[in-house]
C-alpha cells in the first residue's frame, strides 16, 4: 500500500494529511484493492454501494447505458479521484450509473462502517 500513499495524498478525502497520517488511517479501516482489466465492469447501475472507491492507477468511465444499447460517458475518473462517496451516504445506496475501467486500473475500496 505504501507505493500508493502519494496518490492518496492527492485525493480529496486525504488532502492535507501527511503520509504518516494516511498510513495510520489506512491501517485502521477495512479496505481492499482490486486490479481491473480494460473494459471490465466495476459496478453496475442499480447495484448496492457499500464502499467508497479511489482510483489508485488507471482511468475509469462513469456510463449511462440505455435499453437501446446506447452508451453515454457521463464522467471520467483518473488516479486519485473518488467514486461512491455520495451514494454510500444517501438513502438509496445504489449506483446511479455503471462504472467501467477504460484501461487496466487499480482501485482501493474503503468500507463504510455502520
Amino acid at each position: 500500500m505504501t507505493k500508493f500513499i502519494s496518490v492518496l495524498k492527492e485525493c480529496l478525502l486525504f488532502k492535507g494529511l501527511t503520509e504518516n497520517d494516511i498510513n495510520t488511517l489506512i491501517k485502521n479501516v477495512n479496505y481492499n484493492t482490486k486490479i481491473y482489466k480494460k473494459e471490465e465492469i466495476i459496478a453496475l447501475e442499480g447495484e448496492e454501494c457499500s464502499k467508497i472507491g479511489i482510483v489508485l492507477m488507471g482511468n475509469l468511465e462513469i456510463q449511462k447505458i440505455y435499453a437501446s444499447s446506447k452508451v453515454i460517458t457521463i464522467d471520467k475518473l483518473k488516479s486519485g479521484e473518488v467514486f461512491g462517496e455520495v451514494v454510500i451516504f444517501s438513502d438509496l445506496h445504489k449506483y446511479p450509473a455503471t462504472i467501467v475501467s477504460s484501461v487496466e486500473s487499480n482501485v482501493i475500496f474503503i468500507e463504510k462502517k455502520t
